[in-house]
């Protein structure tokens, strides 16, 4: 499996790729999830998924939609699994009594 060499060297090198669309990745997830820190996590994932999956990557001037695309199912795996959120007990305002 070949990898594009542009993008290779990028990652191996001094990871400019990943600093060149880190920005648009964190935003595109935090627009998805609504969470910062869950939008970093589908970001780091979906770089190392880009990593991965580079050989599939047939157009080199594609990369920043390709890896939008893989930042999208990251997104969708997480927020599958989001839970509602709650509230702390100490939070809860106590209601009258209906007497």
């Amino acid at each position: 499996m070949g990898r594009s060499p542009i993008f290779l060297s990028a990652f191996q090198r001094d990871r400019r790729t990943v600093r060149q669309f880190q920005d648009m990745v964190v935003g595109y997830a935090f627009s998805v999830i609504g969470d910062f820190h869950l939008a970093e996590d589908a970001a780091q994932e979906a770089f190392l998924g880009a990593y991965r999956d580079l050989s599939m990557l047939r157009e080199p001037r594609t990369f920043p939609g390709w890896l939008r695309r893989i930042a999208h199912t990251r997104c969708t795996r997480i927020t599958r699994g989001k839970r509602l959120k709650t509230v702390p007990f100490e939070a809860l305002v106590e209601l009258p009594d209906r007497d």
